[in-house]
């Protein structure tokens, strides 16, 4: 409720006197009648909110409530005449019901009041007849409609907070509000921010808003963002903030639908505190936070991080292990052979189980990829010095495969690059065996043979390559010293001729720093004739920064103080900031002193003008707004001033301004500056009035004749 509004309804209550509360603008605008001591609705228009009234919700089926809302959406508004077709309620209940729901829609309509509001005394608000509310009760729901609000603002603080449904559903029968509390779920989809779910909905925002609230504490909403915690950065607190700011992160996680980032800001505030086991666990959590979302590459990319500051690193390394380990058994299962072979040879890099090799060998389909997998494999074993566990690889690939030729012959090619002659004469001779078995004997002496072959070979090339590198040995040493020497003048040169070039572009401090080791070894010649004039152009830079900061400070007090003559506030103080940065801080703080002053005094009779406003004294609040366009032209208070005007005329005579219909008396707003066109109608008659701010605050204009 607006502070002027509730200040009004004081004054009002405590006077007594009858007459006629005016509440909104336009469509919206509701009349609501004082006796002096109760409020009645007496106008006709229809009701702006769903009724929640607790009687209605728990007599009527969930059928019935949703055809109501059916009709309410349709355009049909009016609940006290649902009311007398319910054949399931008594007329004492019909009474009662209607009462309430009266009651609320005046409580709601005197809450949701912010602006467009005055009180008009008239006796004969004193016979209005209706359902009646006492005046006091008001201000009792007021509180208690704020304590509402504050209490779901708890958890819900900002209107660009972003719902989702959990997943849990929610019974139409087991609570009367539950239908009600189902409707406004039925608004949360994952898109809708908080203020559109309460501008939407039928129901009071405050109801809405305690319905979320409730919601989010049962389980039945999850919040996708949190904006409150958006410009907070924990490097900027102190650590008293710190920890009150991790409490507050505390308590929003188990409400939010991904918490991996409030987890990481958690996270964060542990680095800052030097607190390290309390960040190892916060990264555990991150980590398990990315694999109930499975995105378990996150979540060993998370890991990484936490491993080396753990003071049992070996847990994390299992516990990295079996994470791949069962990722790329998923990828497998779901066909991803690709990604689930590339998670295989992470897991055997990082551990030494021949079981995933095996596993990775048993991915391929087909025997001849498995055989040449399995060779790489060995390979790799073999070069890190695994020879023993290499061969037994072989082996065991081989027992896989034991008729491939295939992998008979990379078996042979294996053990002969690796220089196992002995173990590659075994595995030629069981082939050549095997081969005798089969009745391909011609084939088996020639395999027999190859083996006193490729010891020839080996001792062969192996001395003819030794002489000659010896002999050249000389040669080589003086080629790569002279490639060595050149290399270097060359980039030695490159970066002098970079550095002379930058003297004009980077900062002079920065550009001394680089230049001198270069200015005390270069000796006398161009390149140092180039340094010196370099370091003559930077000393000109900073004589020029030092003139140039005067001459922009004082410019820029020109254009903030123009920008302020203008009413451009905002660009007003940017320009202070810079010429403070340019060093007129005194001239700056003297400014901001000044303008300080006349913006209060400025928003002192603003507020002066608006309470007048409010207690119907006109003429007071004309000379207060007058006084403050001549002292204060171009304040913020000063551009949104506009003079009220009471228009009267005849009886029966009708005001139309801006496409509206007012009753008379009726008080209009006039810019001080600009006319305005209304027309007075009666009988049909019409007559067009220009009125200006200049004039009486009360007006009585003639009718049309």
């Amino acid at each position: 409720m607006n502070e002027e509004l509730t200040f009004l309804i004081k004054r009002t209550l405590a006077a007594k006197k009858p007459g006629y509360f005016h509440l909104g603008k336009g469509r919206d605008c509701r009349r609501i009648a004082f006796t002096g001591s109760d409020l009645i609705r007496i106008d006709n228009s229809q009701f702006r909110w769903f009724p929640t009234e607790e009687n209605l919700n728990s007599k009527l089926s969930p059928q019935t409530k949703d055809g109501l809302m059916e009709s309410w959406v349709a355009g049909d508004r009016d609940p006290l005449t649902w009311i007398s077709t319910f054949h399931e309620l008594s007329d004492e209940e019909k009474k009662q019901i209607g009462r309430n729901i009266d009651e609320d829609e005046i409580i709601n309509t005197f809450f949701y009041c912010l602006d467009g509001f005055l009180f008009e005394r008239n006796e004969e608000a004193a016979s209005a007849e209706g359902n009646s509310l006492p005046s006091e009760m008001v201000l009792q729901q007021y509180q208690t409609i704020q304590s509402t609000v504050a209490k779901s603002k708890r958890t819900l603080p900002c209107l660009d907070e972003l719902l989702v449904l959990s997943g849990i559903e929610i019974t139409n029968g087991e609570k009367p509000n539950n239908w009600a509390k189902a409707q406004v779920l039925n608004l949360v989809d994952g898109f809708r921010t908080l203020d559109e779910i309460l501008e939407e909905s039928p129901f009071p925002p405050h109801v809405v808003w305690n319905f979320l609230h409730e919601s989010l504490l049962e389980g039945l909403l999850l919040k996708q963002r949190f904006p409150e915690f958006s410009a907070i950065h924990p490097g900027s607190l102190n650590p008293a903030d710190r920890k009150k700011f991790c409490q507050r992160l505390e308590a929003a996680i188990p409400v939010a639908s991904s918490p991996t980032g409030l987890l990481e800001m958690v996270a964060e505030i542990h680095r800052l505190d030097n607190n390290f086991d309390a960040l190892i666990s916060t990264g555990l959590r991150i980590v398990d936070s990315h694999r109930i979302k499975r995105n378990i590459e996150a979540a060993i990319e998370t890991l990484d991080t936490y491993i080396d500051l753990a003071p049992d690193p070996e847990r994390l390394h299992d516990l990295r292990q079996k994470m791949m380990t069962d990722h790329a058994n998923d990828l497998l299962n779901q066909g991803d052979l690709d990604r689930a072979r590339r998670w295989l040879r992470e897991a055997i890099d990082s551990t030494d189980d021949d079981q995933l090799r095996l596993a990775l060998i048993g991915s391929y389909k087909d025997a001849s990829m498995q055989i040449r997998e399995g060779a790489r494999i060995a390979t790799k074993l073999y070069r890190s010095g695994q020879s023993r566990r290499a061969l037994r690889l072989l082996d065991s690939l081989e027992a896989l495969h034991p008729e491939n030729e295939e992998m008979q012959q990379i078996r042979v090619e294996f053990l002969i690059d690796h220089g196992e002659v002995e173990a590659s004469e075994e595995a030629l001779t069981r082939m050549a065996a095997r081969l005798a078995r089969e009745g391909r004997l011609k084939r088996a002496r020639k395999v027999a043979n190859s083996v006193a072959k490729i010891r020839t070979r080996k001792k062969s090339k192996a001395l003819r390559w030794i002489t000659p590198f010896i002999q050249n040995l000389p040669r080589l040493i003086a080629l790569v010293f002279f490639a060595t020497l050149i290399s270097l003048i060359v980039i030695s040169e490159a970066k002098l001729q970079k550095l002379i070039v930058s003297a004009a572009a980077i900062p002079p401090a920065e550009w001394r720093e680089q230049a001198r080791p270069w200015l005390l070894l270069v000796p006398e010649g161009p390149w140092k004739h180039g340094l010196n004039t370099a370091a003559e152009l930077v000393d000109e830079r900073e004589r020029d920064i030092q003139q140039d900061f005067a001459t922009k400070a004082k410019s820029l007090l020109s254009s903030a103080k123009r920008n302020r003559r203008l009413g451009y506030h905002q660009k007003s103080k940017e320009k202070l900031a810079l010429a403070e940065q340019h060093g007129a801080i005194d001239e700056v703080r003297e400014l901001r002193s000044l303008w300080e002053i006349a913006d209060k005094n400025a928003r002192a009779l603003r507020q002066q003008a608006d309470k007048a406003r409010s207690a119907g004294d006109l003429e007071k609040c004309h000379q207060l707004l007058r006084t403050l366009i001549e002292r204060f032209p171009s304040n913020d208070a000063t551009s949104r001033a506009m003079f009220p005007v009471e228009i009267t005329s005849e009886k029966g005579t009708t005001l139309h301004f801006e496409g509206e219909p007012y009753s008379l008396p009726a008080i209009i707003d006039l810019h001080p500056f600009k006319p305005i066109q209304i027309e007075l109608e009666k009988e049909g008659r019409k007559t067009l009035y220009v009125l200006t701010a200049d004039g009486p605050p009360r007006r009585k204009l003639p009718a049309p004749k």
